[in-house]
Parts: structure tokens; sequence; C-alpha cells
């Protein structure tokens, strides 16, 4: 068994800190109140998506020319820029500038810890129980997230000012870069630089070579449409939240602001979803259990999150915020509830020695569709609004997906 020394805390501490980050719940909400418009934003979940894809390879290569360790501080520079542009800065063009240098971030992070955590296991001859271990410091990042949602509404409610949860953000990112910084150095360990660029050129040559082949294009993008669906709209519950809660006024909330009413309601609304997420996480295997069929979940759980979606949407359009709002947590929970059992198709579908490629592809193919579908929704959802935009590119990938169905074989 494992022991639980200094660096098994330090790496729960990184995943804790991490995931404090207060804008999320507010994203959309503050580009809005920057002023904003919805194919802007769209714009900028798009140019996010591209940017990380791009760098995907150099991050790779920079952390074989100096280390993993020193790539990981990198990418936190990249956020505490990115957050500080995005505190002070104002209009889309310098919004596009610090949104480039968050997809950055996450490229130069993206992976990096894990493999830090693996190559740790390895050396201490701990590499069976790497299933519990980083299961134990994922836990600590699902509570980063829960609290952190709580926190930024109290900052938001506190400050009345969406704007500063950017400069409290910064706070655990910094004592993040200090954690990183205090691992042993033996931690820091890469890959040869030869045998990466070989693999880069291996990720391209299968990428064009599945995307040319029909039958497993068809199989990666049905895996890839939900996580790209729920990515690019994820979000937009804010403004529903929003609707919500001046549609339901509390009485305990009479005499406050209506920025700190929908404050309240969203840190309500996001701790709830994170902890009902969790618990799908974990419960996904009780459909395998209750039906031993992957393919038949995947294509049922991707169609049910769009019909769902759909209702969402027309919730939202018919003026029943309430309904809607609990419709769009349901496509966090289905989602949450797919996606393992999706990586179990996906790796049953690619043998063991090409399974990396298969995911290599399957995210090439995921950017294409989150930053396609961000596009088209904040087009939308200025045209016909947000609620009727969401019925319109629901029902267009639920119809998508009926051609995309994976079988069993």
């Amino acid at each position: 068994m494992y022991r639980k020394d200094a660096q098994y805390y330090k790496f729960c501490l990184y995943g804790f800190l991490k995931n404090l980050r207060f804008f999320e719940p507010f994203f959309i909400l503050f580009l809005r109140y920057k002023g904003l418009s919805f194919t802007q934003i769209g714009i900028l979940y798009a140019a996010r998506e591209i940017t990380t894809n791009l760098f995907e390879i150099p991050s790779g290569l920079m952390a074989d020319a100096v280390g993993r360790k020193k790539s990981l501080m990198f990418s936190y520079i990249l956020y505490i820029t990115s957050y500080l542009i995005f505190a002070f800065g104002q209009g889309f063009w310098l919004f596009l500038f610090a949104i480039i240098f968050y997809g950055m971030a996450d490229a130069f992070r993206s992976g990096t810890n894990k493999a830090m955590i693996y190559h740790y296991l390895e050396v201490k001859g701990w590499s069976d129980y790497k299933v519990d271990y980083y299961g134990h410091t994922r836990s600590c990042s699902q509570l980063g997230s829960a609290i952190s949602s709580l926190v930024a509404a109290a900052i938001v409610f506190l400050t009345n000012d969406y704007t500063a949860i950017y400069l409290y953000t910064i706070v655990p990112y910094v004592l993040g870069f200090f954690l990183i910084a205090s691992y042993p150095g033996w931690i820091d360990k890469g890959i040869k630089k030869k045998s990466r660029k070989a693999s880069a050129r291996q990720v391209w040559q299968e990428f064009w070579q599945t995307v040319t082949n029909l039958r497993a294009l068809r199989y990666l993008t049905n895996l890839s449409l939900l996580e790209a669906y729920h990515k690019a709209l994820k979000d937009y519950i804010q403004p529903l939240i929003k609707q919500m809660a001046v549609a339901v006024p509390l009485v305990w909330l009479a005499s406050v602001s209506t920025t700190q009413r929908i404050t309240v309601w969203i840190g309500i609304v996001y701790f709830v979803i994170y902890l009902l997420t969790a618990f799908a996480s974990r419960r996904a295997s009780l459909l395998i259990k209750r039906r031993d069929n992957l393919a038949f979940w995947v294509n049922t759980l991707l169609m049910a999150a769009l019909v769902i979606g759909m209702l969402s949407g027309w919730f939202s359009h018919q003026g029943l915020p309430v309904w809607a709002v609990v419709m769009f947590m349901l496509i966090y929970i289905v989602h949450n509830l797919r996606k393992p059992i999706s990586v179990a198709y996906l790796n049953n579908i690619f043998k063991t020695e090409v399974f990396a490629s298969g995911v290599s592809t399957q995210n090439q193919i995921k950017t294409l569709l989150t930053a396609g579908i961000s596009l088209i929704l904040g087009w939308l959802a200025d045209v016909m609004g947000v609620g009727m935009a969401i019925v319109v590119v629901s029902f267009i990938l639920l119809i998508i997906s009926l051609l995309l169905r994976v079988d069993k074989k």
C-alpha cells in the first residue's frame, strides 16, 4: 500500500487549488457585463479550444526540453497573465488576447501533473495503486470546485462586482505556483525529445488515417459529440439562473440588489451540480450492471442529453426558468454518467497499443466540434435568444447523432 507522505498531500493540495477558479460560475455573465455579444462569446470559446489544440504538441516539446515541473509552473504564469487581462481589460480584442493565454495555459498544464504523479508512484514502487492514488487527488479537485462555487458567490455578493472574482482567483494560482516549485527535483522527468517528435508525427498520421476511415470517424465523432456539446453549452446555465433569480424572488433576498440575488442562486446551483456530478461519475458502473452493453448506453445517453437540452431551452423560451435550470443540471449529470462509459467503449474499439492515438484523435475531433458548436450557439443566441438557440442546436445535433450511432461489434 502507498504511504500518505508529504508529496501525497502536495498532489492533493494542487488539485484543490487548481479548481479554485472563482470566475467559472460567472464567466458568461462577466462577459455580458463587459458588453460582449453572445456571438463574440462564441468566438472566445472557439479561440480557447483551437489555441489549446494547437499548443498541445509544442507544450509537450517544452516539457521535454525544460522538464514537466517548469512547464507546469509556466502554465500558471500564463493563467495569471490571463486573469490580470480579464480583470483590468475592456473590450472584445483584449479578452481574445486573454483567452489565448488561457488556452495556452491549458495546453501546458493538461496531463503534466498526472504524468508526474505516475512517475512518482513508479519510483516509489506504488504503481499498482495508481487508480486509488489518483482518485484521492481527483476527489480534492472536486472538493475545490464545490467550495469554489460558494466562495465565488460570496465574493460577488459582498463586492457586487463580477470583475473582482478574477483578482481573487489569482491568489490560489500564486499559491499553486509556489506549491509546484516545492516538488522534489527528481520528480521532474520527461521523455526523450527524439521519441516525442516521432510521437507527434504519428499522432497526425493516425489522425488523418482515422478521419479518412468513415466507420472510425463515425465512432469517434459520436464519442466526442456530447463532450463538445457540454463544453460549448455548460456556461449558458448562467443566463438561465439569472432569469430564474429575477422570476423567483426569495423573501430573505428581497432587500439585496439584483446582482446579489443572482449570485446567491448561482452559488447554490453550482454547488448542487458539483455534488450531483461527483455522485454520477461514481455510479456510471451501475448502468453497465443493469445492461451490459456499452454501445447501447453510449447512444442512449447522448440522445438523452440532447433531448434534455431541447427541453431546457424550450422551458427558458416559455418563461419557465426553474424547469430550464433543472433540465440543464440533468445535462451535467448525463454527461458525467456517459464519460467513463465512452472511455471504456473507446478502449474496446482501439487496440491497447494504439489507444493513446485514439484518444488523441478524439481530442482533435472534440476541439473542432466544440469550436463549431460555440460559434453557432453564440450567433443564434444573439438572433433568437438563449433559450431558442439551445433548442435549435440541440435538435440539429440530435438528428446528427441518429446518423452516428455506434454498434456493439
